[in-house]
């Protein structure tokens, strides 16, 4: 019996071994010949999440190429960002989403909750440095043995197909059709109202998130790259709004020192939202015209840019 369990012992040590060496060997050589280069060499892009990922239509803006990603956190946004900078040396302005469903501690979720890492884990976990895969084993430990599976399978896959083009994998701009808002206003109504608005709480902050953001934000200063926070449109009837109050003052905490592009009350029509935080395509074709004839007009350069951009937001027809 003890003879057996020796064998068995002996097994697992040497499917480890072989299976985290097979990992590492891969990790590797998708390292050495990951291709994250733009066609175009575009010298602007948008990260973020899906608000920015349906209102930029970059096929409507000079210059500038829409990475976001539906559902991404600044964890996955600072891994690829990583790489796309150092594979594209013609990057000069980053534009990235700032808004309020940012910095709720809820979106943790999108960090190690099991939908979103089978979602982006696998692609990122090549780029990913130590401190990274540490979170993600002190949050997720209990699916680290299928997580570790997962990653070595889409490893030796990659390896075997030569599928280094990640360019089409990471994000870009989503063309959205639908146009629920009529519904929604009513569902709104219909709701009873409550006395007052809810706020989020100091505890309510998603440290990772932020720290991420900022891990950004200096990986743009590390490379010269001048970097703006953006808030895109928003329905004026957005519940996202009702932690304002603390999301600026944390905007200002901490990131005081990045000018802030904030774009949220750009007057679009209803049928023009998807819902309360998306535009549909009808919204981003007509947003992405305005926004490149703003960027046109010298936004980038003029002292007052928020003053600016308020004026021609007056102006909006």
């Amino acid at each position: 019996m003890k003879f057996f369990l020796n064998k068995i012992t002996l097994g697992i040590f040497i499917f480890i071994t072989v299976s985290l060496s097979v990992l590492i060997v891969t990790n590797i050589i998708i390292r050495q010949n990951a291709n994250f280069i733009f066609d175009k060499n575009e010298k602007n892009i948008i990260i973020g999440h899906s608000i920015p990922q349906c209102a930029y239509n970059d096929s409507l803006i000079d210059n500038l190429i829409n990475i976001s990603e539906s559902g991404e956190s600044y964890f996955y946004t600072y891994i690829k960002l990583n790489e796309i900078i150092n594979q594209n040396k013609k990057i000069r302005t980053i534009f990235i989403e700032y808004t309020n469903n940012n910095i709720p501690e809820k979106t943790n979720h999108l960090i190690w909750d099991k939908y979103y890492i089978s979602k982006s884990y696998n692609l990122n976990y090549p780029f990913m440095k130590f401190e990274d895969n540490l979170l993600i084993v002190q949050k997720s430990w209990k699916d680290i043995i299928s997580l570790t599976i997962n990653a070595l399978g889409s490893n030796i896959l990659r390896t075997l197909t030569s599928d280094y083009f990640f360019i089409s994998k990471i994000g870009g701009y989503f063309y959205l059709t639908k146009s629920k808002i009529d519904v929604l206003l009513k569902e709104k109504k219909l709701k009873p109202k409550k006395n007052s608005i809810n706020k989020y709480g100091i505890e309510d902050i998603s440290v990772y998130n932020l720290n991420y953001l900022a891990k950004c934000i200096n990986l743009c200063k590390k490379n010269k790259i001048k970097i703006y926070l953006i808030r895109s449109p928003l329905h004026q009837e957005s519940l996202s709004r009702s932690n304002e109050e603390l999301y600026q003052k944390i905007r200002k905490e901490k990131f005081n020192d990045i000018e802030f592009l904030d774009f949220s009350n750009v007057p679009l029509k209803n049928h023009e939202f998807a819902d309360f935080e998306h535009l549909n395509y009808k919204g981003a074709e007509k947003y992405s015209i305005w926004f490149n004839d703003i960027i046109e007009l010298g936004l980038l350069n003029k002292t007052n840019k928020q003053n600016f951009i308020n004026s021609k937001i007056g102006l909006y027809k």
